[in-house]
């Protein structure tokens, strides 16, 4: 008797292939348009998803894709870059007051800083923040689960 494996490769570029997966069960179209009560955002499912990620209604970029990295440098700020595309968002996240808003925060899309953004804590745990960044004109919202 003899068992025959057979096994096969199909590689049809040397370059790398970026393909887009199904966004993972939760994720939406990121916090943009969706109300809640107080604040004017529902974050229940991206509070839940410790993903680390910045999203938003233009952008989606998250750690467990391919190509994105997240880092602290080294004057305390953090980065996420898309080595894909080159984007890349730059934010630092000062210490929340008893309304949950982060004084001193900032955040910066392809080195353009959010004017007038509003920086919200939703949760943090001892490495990680979750935060709601809010832009009053052109109305945005973005959420920002990041390296602390």
């Amino acid at each position: 008797m003899a068992i025959v494996l057979l096994t096969a490769c199909d590689k049809g570029s040397d370059g790398v292939r970026r393909t887009d997966t199904p966004d993972p069960p939760g994720s939406g179209e990121g916090p943009v348009g969706r109300p809640d009560p107080e604040q004017g955002w529902d974050f229940t499912a991206e509070i839940a998803d410790g993903c680390l990620r910045f999203e938003g209604s233009e952008m989606r970029l998250r750690i467990d894709r391919g190509g994105v990295l997240f880092k602290t440098l080294p004057d305390g700020h953090g980065a996420v870059i898309d080595l894909d595309s080159g984007r890349r968002v730059e934010y630092f996240i000062g210490e929340a007051g008893s309304d949950s808003v982060c004084r001193q925060s900032w955040v910066s899309i392809d080195g353009q800083k959010l004017e007038g953004a509003t920086v919200r804590m939703k949760k943090q745990t001892a490495g990680t923040v979750w935060c709601h960044v809010d832009v009053a004109r052109p109305q945005k919202g973005y959420m920002l689960v990041g390296l602390r």
